[in-house]
């Protein structure tokens, strides 16, 4: 892979996560989770380095988690010099791990944070563990001025209250640290419903008050703390994404409540893709199997996962 004038060797570390997000497909889909071993790895970059020898040429193992590194192989990739300029990363990883996170920042790498939830009442009730005594902190774990974090707008529940409640986090991280220049970088895109994710069982619905809420406060400032919001789809690409992710799902709910221009061009790029639009309308069967269902060496079987979501929708 050529990016940015070099060179980037694509190792793959693992399948699947561990972790059950609600609003993330991954762990449901790519299952069961598994990892290569250690020994392995370290042979393979080993092998690489061989061959290129250009001190330029990065190597990034996916999933490009910082924390699914260990340490003895992120050791041997600093001591090579392979290691990339930037990661995604858990923040709450980042605390549990300081070894790691140091070894990271003495790579001056760019890290992508992904926090989901605006406020801790979000994040918790969708299982991404984050407070916000962790996000005001990022400061005093991360060396880079540039942090890069990653939202999801219009989530079930979602309201004003929540995205104030981040926005609020530059003052407390000025007050905290203060003459330090911080600039956070905040993207925002809406869920897709995948088939495989439990969020499916959640209503769907675009907040037009969200949207011009988040482009009214695209930027805030407190002190030397900048937050910078970046993209927020408009309700026509949230309701055509939702169309497709919806497929053999709940897609003529969806579509009853679409307006028909939107309805018009959403079809006419279905068909344009050659997708199978008899299929779609198919309405969702509760006892249809789920991708999720034969993975039984998890804790959370079928039944368990379809019970810890209705016992969410208990808290709208």
């Amino acid at each position: 892979m050529f990016v940015d004038g070099q060179y980037e060797y694509m190792l793959e570390l693992h399948r699947g996560c561990s972790r059950k997000c609600a609003f993330c497909a991954y762990s449901y889909y790519s299952h069961p989770y598994r990892e290569a071993t250690e020994e392995k790895l370290l042979d393979k970059i080993g092998d690489i380095c061989n061959i290129d020898k250009t001190p330029e040429n990065k190597i990034i193992l996916t999933q490009t988690s910082s924390h699914h590194y260990s340490k003895k192989l992120l050791e041997y990739l600093v001591f090579l010099g392979k290691l990339p300029r930037y990661t995604s990363s858990i923040i709450s990883d980042m605390y549990k791990y300081p070894d790691v996170t140091d070894l990271w920042n003495q790579s001056r790498s760019f890290f992508r944070m992904g926090v989901e939830g605006f406020s801790e009442r979000e994040r918790r009730r969708w299982g991404k563990y984050i407070s916000n005594e962790m996000l005001v902190g990022l400061p005093g774990i991360i060396s880079s001025e540039t942090f890069r974090l990653f939202f999801i707008a219009h989530l079930p529940g979602q309201t004003i209250k929540d995205i104030n409640e981040f926005l609020g986090i530059a003052r407390k991280m000025d007050d905290r640290y203060p003459g330090r220049k911080i600039r956070i970088q905040a993207f925002t895109t809406t869920c897709t419903y995948n088939h495989t994710n439990p969020i499916v069982f959640f209503e769907k619905k675009f907040s037009p008050e969200l949207r011009q809420y988040l482009q009214e406060h695209r930027t805030t400032e407190s002190g030397n703390v900048r937050i910078k919001i970046w993209k927020n789809e408009p309700q026509k690409n949230f309701l055509f994404m939702n169309t497709l992710s919806l497929a053999n799902r709940k897609l003529s709910k969806v579509l009853a409540k679409t307006v028909k221009s939107t309805t018009k061009e959403a079809f006419n790029r279905l068909a344009k893709d050659a997708m199978n639009i008899g299929a779609l309308f198919s309405e969702y069967d509760p006892e249809k199997t789920f991708a999720t269902d034969h993975i039984f060496h998890y804790r959370d079987s079928r039944n368990d996962i379809r019970n810890r979501y209705k016992k969410i929708l208990q808290t709208f």
